[in-house]
């Protein structure tokens, strides 16, 4: 199963690693241990390029939780110690515990069409990984707040200009990946940046989010804020161990209990009713698709591909 869901190739000394665990890349158990196998795995190559080809770069963690190990902090810290300059190249969608394995990466590039997103606080919670620690190491706490605490959804462009990936790619994704990871490769292993945590105004961003919570604010809105505070105050390891007793405490609320059943209740709801589900296929050569939903354009993309013919709204 393992070696079902993480394709590894290689280009000259550049292990080349494929997410492939569809429809989603959602980091269940079983692709956490195909990934860290593929981290660890010897012989160990010169630099690596992580890629998820035409799927999203990781879904969301299965509502269940983390699981079995290795944990998705695990997993990040092992992406962060390798003894190798990784690359991580998004083409498309980058969600939550997605956005823990780009952090965890020495470059990030992306396609026009990448975006990224830590919808965890819609369900209560803080979000996993390391990423409440890397993330305000990497741009700073007040974009770091802004993308925590509203879950929305940045553009490629704009994680740019944040410092979230370090370059947009509008010709071939995975070749440009492959260079820059050769050319890494070349040179000493260079030290991770922690810029974000001397920008002008940390301390006021993290006192601006805290004195803009609503009275009733979910728990996980203050202990992302706390997390946050402590990037700056705390080495990385015991940053880590803060996010992860927050992300554990949080798992057993009631506020949480409640929006993950809300949650397995929408999808349940999105299910085909049992009489349209039984009756037979016919053949469809048109589709139409209307929203602004990031599955929409993964829909249409498949249609294409499909040969169908599309029309979007």
């Amino acid at each position: 199963m393992a070696q079902e869901l993480v394709h590894k190739v290689w280009d000259g000394d550049v292990a080349v690693v494929t997410l492939e665990a569809p429809p989603a890349n959602a980091l269940g158990p079983e692709l956490r241990r195909a990934l860290l196998e593929a981290i660890t795995a010897l012989p160990s190559p010169r630099a690596m390029v992580l890629e998820s080809a035409s799927l999203p770069f990781c879904g969301a963690l299965p509502l269940e939780g983390e699981g079995s190990a290795p944990g998705l902090t695990e997993l990040s810290t092992a992406l962060a110690d390798a003894p190798f300059p990784i690359v991580a190249a998004v083409g498309g969608v980058a969600m939550g515990p997605g956005c823990a394995l780009l952090l965890a990466a020495d470059q990030v590039l992306a396609g026009p069409g990448a975006r990224m997103s830590l919808p965890e606080i819609a369900l209560g919670l803080v979000a996993g990984g390391g990423v409440t620690q890397r993330l305000p190491r990497k741009i700073g706490a007040r974009s770091a707040l802004d993308m925590l605490l509203s879950g929305r959804v940045v553009p490629a462009e704009e994680a740019a200009r944040m410092g979230l990936v370090d370059a947009v790619v509008s010709t071939d994704l995975l070749a440009a990946a492959i260079a820059l990871a050769s050319e890494l490769g070349q040179k000493p292993l260079a030290a991770r940046s922690e810029a974000g945590l001397f920008g002008e105004g940390y301390g006021v961003a993290v006192a601006t989010a805290r004195e803009g919570l609503f009275t009733d604010a979910l728990p996980a809105a203050g202990m992302i804020i706390d997390a946050v505070e402590a990037a700056q105050l705390l080495p990385l390891p015991q940053g880590l161990m803060l996010e992860t007793t927050l992300r554990d405490d949080l798992w057993r609320s009631d506020e949480v209990l409640a929006l993950r059943a809300a949650a397995d209740a929408a999808r349940i709801a999105r299910r085909m009713p049992r009489a349209i589900a039984g009756v037979p296929a016919t053949s469809v050569g048109h589709l139409y698709l209307e929203g602004s939903a990031l599955e929409i354009p993964l829909l249409a993309f498949a249609a294409l591909r499909a040969g169908l013919h599309v029309t979007l709204a």
